[in-house]
């Protein structure tokens, strides 16, 4: 679909993205967009749906915005496609657990954040490369949550009920690992619920498992979760009411710009809330200001 305009967007949306009912949201954008003479292209994603060459959309429509509509999923696979290149990228969170758009302070309602893409500017935001493969631009870890993640993604309850019954499931069976954290010239052993490798300071929930991160800063946090699953879940309730700092001894974070992590057994990994399979090693970097995300408060 495209249509005479004042700004080129184009609007990758996972139709399968938290309930999976994306019944009069295409309506509502498509709505939106022409009555700002916007000239905008669709492409739906997810579902079954036959997988698209993004990078030829990009290049073939040559857009000024593009917009992810769904989840950490959808922003990270768009993300992805835009490293380092002038694109700004908006946010329609539609997903189950919208850590991204709850970290920059998106609105959940597609009216309120189409109009936000369309009247502000953006910043640029820091993302991590994986194992020279994989991009996060969230949240990414080992062990206790990615299992949740994996578990999730194989259920059919959807939403924070259905992360909450998977992760007290969790409780009763989390087992602790070993691990090595190198972040050039520092070497950390320990024996860890989970790591997360976190370029933000929230997960999707409100839960500030990283409450000095900055996404835009050139630096990556590695949180090593000593704490057992019961005191775990004690400082991510905590950390709702205003919690800064963490009992080094149950929780350590640590800033570095790239990191190898060994673990054994090998453990679950999720990035951005797709889950990966199983990892015994994984290699981090930074690319700083690798982005363009448009925010509320930059117009």
């Amino acid at each position: 679909m495209d249509k005479y305009s004042k700004k080129k967007i184009l609007i990758v949306i996972n139709t399968s993205a938290g309930s999976g009912d994306d019944s009069g949201v295409l309506q509502e954008l498509e709505e939106h967009l022409t009555k700002e003479k916007c000239t905008c292209r669709f492409i739906e994603i997810g579902g079954g749906k036959e997988p698209v060459d993004l990078d030829k959309e990009i290049r073939h429509f040559q857009p000024e915005i593009i917009v992810a509509a769904g989840g950490d999923g959808t922003v990270n696979l768009v993300a992805s496609h835009i490293i380092e290149k002038k694109i700004k990228l908006g946010i329609i969170p539609l997903g189950s657990a919208n850590g991204m758009a709850y970290q920059l302070g998106i609105p959940r309602q597609v009216s309120e954040a189409l109009e936000l893409i369309l009247s502000s500017d953006s910043i640029k935001v820091d993302m991590l490369r994986i194992n020279k493969k994989y991009y996060s631009i969230h949240m990414s870890d080992l062990g206790m949550n990615a299992r949740v993640v994996k578990r999730y993604d194989e259920d059919k309850i959807r939403g924070l009920w259905g992360y909450a019954r998977q992760y007290f499931r969790e409780l009763f069976y989390a087992k602790k690992f070993h691990c090595k954290l190198s972040t050039g010239g520092h070497t950390v052993r320990s024996k860890v619920l989970m790591m997360v490798i976190a370029n933000a300071s929230h997960y999707g929930t409100g839960a500030a498992i990283n409450p000095e991160g900055d996404i835009g800063d050139g630096l990556m946090e590695i949180i090593l979760v000593k704490a057992y699953p019961a005191l775990f879940l004690i400082y991510m309730i905590a950390s709702f009411f205003g919690l800064k700092k963490y009992d080094p001894e149950q929780i350590e974070i640590i800033s570095c710009k790239k990191a190898v992590i060994s673990v054994s057994p090998p453990q679950h990994i999720q990035i951005d809330g797709e889950p990966l399979g199983s990892k015994d090693k994984v290699e981090v970097k930074i690319i700083p200001g690798a982005i363009n995300v448009i925010t509320p408060g930059t117009n």
